[in-house]
């Protein structure tokens, strides 16, 4: 499958964008070497961005292309704390979309990779947010009727309506 569709409109800035680490030697048998935390750019209280983990390393040789993005703040108590917006797979990386956030803090957002051949593989990145102005409730994004929400890069039908799966998932352009 391909997975060098473009997603006219988005494009996250290289800033923003980390490659998903991949070990360049096989791991000796019974170690596992400790996890290297990745942080992507602050980000104020207000900005809404996208940020994007490109899995080109982590994939290299294998053939297998992303199909499918989560991605999960833990613990929020607050409408105005971190929010995923959306998440997608856009122009082979994956992209998720992020609003909010506690001045000051330092918040791990959990994004998980599904390939086409089944592989799967969850990283933590963090994000600070910056302390230079107020937290504020985040405006949710569109969504499907069951809440789910939609990227930009989901399939609209002439009739405004969201093309998706028979598990209500959106259809992208990949």
């Amino acid at each position: 499958m391909p997975d060098d569709i473009q997603c006219p409109g988005v494009t996250v800035a290289t800033a923003r964008t980390l490659r998903l680490l991949a070990s360049s030697t096989p791991p000796l048998w019974g170690v596992r070497l400790p996890a290297i935390p990745q942080s992507w750019v602050p980000k104020s209280p207000t900005d809404v961005l996208e940020y994007a983990l490109d899995p080109v390393r982590w994939l290299a040789d294998s053939g297998d292309v992303l199909d499918q993005v989560t991605a999960t703040v833990p613990d929020q108590v607050s409408d105005a704390d971190l929010t995923v917006l959306w998440a997608a797979k856009m122009n082979g990386m994956a992209v998720v979309c992020l609003g909010g956030g506690q001045p000051g803090t330092t918040v791990p957002v959990q994004v998980s990779l599904k390939t086409v051949s089944g592989r799967q593989h969850t990283e933590r990145v963090f994000v600070v947010i910056n302390a230079d102005s107020s937290a504020q409730p985040v405006t949710p994004g569109p969504t499907l009727p069951d809440g789910s929400p939609v990227p930009p890069n989901a399939i609209r039908l002439p009739d405004g309506s969201i093309l998706t799966t028979d598990d209500n998932r959106p259809l992208l352009l990949a």
